[in-house]
């Protein structure tokens, strides 16, 4: 845990804010807090600061000081085929390490239906996972979750919605993305789909979304290994094209 991270409802008067049982345990364990110690905390969507254990050496309520606001929202999008539970638990955490700013769950023709069933999504345990991801990365802004389970209606949302610069959609076979051209500025929204690659009728209702098909090479990548690949090609390039232009470097996490 590299931040510290509270909830607003954990939040009490007079700059004080309450910690959860995990969060206890933690710093008692792995942190080995001590009475006046310093941790780099922050509240969701909201600041970045520090907290404090008091002279009484409390873990229960900390001292909570803002020092700056929220970070910017990384500016990647992913939409994503809905893969089995056990392989999304190993993608969530990745996701704000990686600056995705919106994660939409979609179904396919080989997506199981039953997976959007599970307790992941159905009693909220997918907000466990991307708040563990925070706190290793450090950053307080929690990446967006939408989930619709059939594919046409997700076309039609897409349809609806107004496009970023570049859409993106990661399929077997397409070339690379720098193979493409033209600019990689953010936001950027790339749609990755099951293992065996998106069905062809589902790439051609993607291109008619504006959607460009690019791919990853020749290898078949499982889900958990597309996605930060896939997420951190788009990134770099984001990157150069920001070096390019003479702004700085980087891209805010």
């Amino acid at each position: 845990m590299n931040r510290l991270l509270f909830f607003g409802s954990q939040l009490e008067a007079e700059g004080l804010a309450r910690t959860r049982p995990d969060q206890q345990e933690h710093l008692r364990q792995v942190l080995k807090a001590q009475a006046g110690q310093r941790l780099r905390a922050g509240v969701i969507h909201v600041s970045r600061g520090q907290a404090r254990v008091g002279p009484d050496g409390r873990l229960d309520l900390l001292e909570y000081t803002a020092e700056e606001p929220a970070e910017e929202a990384g500016g990647l999008r992913l939409l994503l085929a809905l893969p089995r539970p056990q392989s999304l638990r190993k993608i969530l955490p990745a996701l704000p390490q990686l600056g995705v700013e919106e994660l939409q769950l979609c179904g396919s023709s080989r997506v199981e239906r039953s997976f959007f069933h599970s307790p992941l999504l159905s009693q909220g345990e997918w907000r466990r996972h991307l708040i563990a991801g925070m706190e290793q990365a450090g950053c307080v802004r929690m990446p967006r979750l939408g989930i619709e389970p059939r594919f046409r209606e997700q076309m039609r949302l897409l349809e609806g919605q107004a496009s970023p610069p570049r859409r993106l959609l990661l399929h077997p076979g397409g070339p690379p993305p720098e193979a493409l051209g033209g600019s990689f500025e953010l936001p950027l929204q790339a749609a990755i789909g099951p293992e065996g690659g998106w069905l062809p009728r589902e790439v051609e209702h993607f291109r008619a979304a504006g959607f460009e098909l690019c791919g990853l090479g020749e290898r078949i990548l499982r889900v958990e290994t597309a996605v930060p690949v896939a997420l951190a090609q788009l990134a770099l390039l984001a990157r150069r094209k920001k070096s390019q232009s003479g702004e700085e470097h980087g891209l805010v996490y």
